[in-house]
């Protein structure tokens, strides 16, 4: 039988408008196109796809944003009870939208609570685990993280070739790394990947030394989908391998990108603004080059308020 994709993949690639002031030479892969409106329904097409494949009746997910809503999707689609651990601060509406899909909601006050209620959930072997509960993290499904991969090969296709550099939102560097080996796979060169966080995380392992499997003091308000006080080795691994590196961008300057991008028509949330606020940071650093040929990931549509 054929995987249910609801439409997933195969989302724009197209330039941005020179006006937005970062040069001639910016595309954009344009993940809000995904059913669900952002890059995780790729994730979720992998890692619900495999269970349901394997035979199993529930996935669980720890998650307050575009995978909750992503997985639960999936779960529907695929006759699959979906439980979903999610966080106080979660928008109501995200919430009721969940429900809607016919997936269970549990509430915790962290995020250790909500691993360690997925760990719980799942160590009898009967349901599947989708994302991340171990400490230290180390991201999400590799069955999902598989999914990233087609990201670069779509590039490849509709870009005629591979680009200079990436700019990717990123909390652990899912995306990041399934885009990575997407590359690699492909063997025709390697963009240098830049990782954009709101505080130092992978930005301090990178150019402070600190030990990734620690936690990093910090906080944002505006960029709930890049959040989180850990990172990851994959991060390490996608920065590195790819030569490229960790962007932070404060919730003054992605609020000033986010009202700059939707006053062009841009319709992306915060966290995907942030990445054009780094693209400007690192043509300020040099980091990128005018000349260079850059794609920034716009990770999700900002009408989910998340």
């Amino acid at each position: 039988m054929d995987p249910i994709t609801l439409g997933t993949g195969a989302t724009p690639l197209h330039r941005l408008a020179e006006r937005v002031g970062l040069g001639s030479t910016v595309w954009v892969k344009d993940e809000s196109r995904n059913p669900t409106g952002s890059h995780k329904d790729r994730f979720s097409l992998g890692a619900v796809g495999w269970a349901k494949s394997t035979g199993f009746d529930t996935v669980v997910a720890a998650s307050s944003g575009n995978a909750a809503l992503s997985i639960s999707a999936f779960c529907a689609a695929n006759d699959i009870q979906g439980v979903i651990a999610m966080t106080p601060d979660v928008p109501q509406q995200l919430v009721e939208n969940i429900r809607a899909l016919g997936a269970e909601v549990k509430i915790f006050d962290s995020y250790n609570e909500r691993w360690e209620f997925v760990a719980a959930h799942c160590s009898a072997g009967q349901a599947f685990n989708a994302t991340n509960y171990v400490v230290p993290v180390v991201g999400c499904s590799p069955f999902g993280i598989e999914y990233f991969k087609s990201i670069a090969h779509e590039i490849v296709t509709m870009h005629g070739g591979v680009p200079d550099a990436m700019v990717i939102p990123s909390s652990r560097g899912d995306l990041a790394h399934g885009i990575y080996r997407g590359f690699t796979e492909i063997g025709r060169g390697m963009p240098r990947l830049y990782l954009v966080e709101p505080f130092p995380r992978l930005h301090a392992v990178l150019e402070q030394g600190a030990d990734w499997r620690t936690t990093f003091d910090g906080e944002t308000q505006l960029l709930p989908s890049i959040a989180g006080d850990t990172t990851t080795r994959q991060s390490v691994v996608a920065a590195i391998g790819s030569d490229g590196g960790a962007v932070v961008v404060s919730d003054p300057i992605a609020a000033q990108w986010h009202r700059l991008m939707w006053s062009l028509g841009y319709c992306w949330e915060p966290s995907s603004d942030a990445a054009f606020a780094a693209l400007a940071l690192l043509h300020q650093q040099g980091r990128i080059r005018p000349t260079d040929t850059t794609v920034v990931v716009a990770a999700s549509h900002g009408f989910k308020g998340l």
